[in-house]
This record gives structure tokens, sequence and C-alpha cells, in this order.
């Protein structure tokens, strides 16, 4: 039973299914678009950048906790729990920066930080097809 729930999480993480309660795979906002079922956000030069699986899996939990604010230890906790005490919010941070800058969000006007807290999806919370 362990083998098998290990390889059912490594098909997880792997990020071949859409994302769970979307009932669109796709946000559009401010000329960009972000697909949940590609991992990708299309800019407004029409520039697609494909998502990390951990980046996705960031801006995800972002998005589906809306507008309430995600802590850094949630983060760690959802996204790295088998290396729980490894990462540090450094990590996050680096994440965080990749996001914005796919998303043409140098003001912080889509993800906002919260200091000494964690961050916060401000963006669009409607999926759109």
């Amino acid at each position: 039973l362990k083998e098998f729930l290990i390889r059912v999480k490594r098909v997880l993480e792997k990020g071949e299914f859409a994302p769970s309660g979307a009932h669109s795979e796709k946000i559009q906002f401010a000329g960009r678009v972000i697909d949940w079922t590609s991992r990708s956000i299309t800019a407004v030069s029409g520039k697609t950048e494909y998502l990390p699986l951990r980046d996705y899996q960031l801006l995800k939990l972002l998005f589906e906790k809306a507008p309430h604010v995600v802590s850094r230890d949630e983060i760690l906790k959802t996204l790295w729990p088998e290396e729980e005490g490894t990462h540090h919010s450094r990590t996050i941070d680096n994440v965080i920066v990749r996001l914005r800058q796919a998303l043409s969000d140098q003001d912080g006007s889509i993800i906002r930080s919260v200091r000494s807290v964690g961050y916060q999806w401000i963006g669009p919370l409607e999926n759109s097809d």
C-alpha cells in the first residue's frame, strides 16, 4: 500500500490532471491567460511560459485560497510536505519572483506580499473559458 501511494503521488506531482474543483481550465485577465491544464501563462505579447511544477502548485494554492492570505508555513507544508524543515522561506520568495515575472506583476497587483505572514492572490477570482 505504501508503494502504491508513493506511485500515485508521483503521478499527481507530474501534473497530468486538471486541477481539482476547477470548472474551467483558464483565467483571462488584463491580456493574460492562465491555462491550468497546460500549466502555462500567456502574456499580452503572446509569449507563453510553462510553469515548473512547484511554481504551478503555489499559483494554484494562492488562487484557491483567495481572498485569504496563505502563510509561509502553510505553503511549505503544502508544497514540500515530505521535506519539512529542509526548505526555507527564501525558497518561497524565489518561486514568487518567478510567478510575478511570468504574470508581469512587478507592482504586486496580482500577488500581494503580506509582511511577516505570507502571500495573497488579489488577481481575478473567476475562471473563464
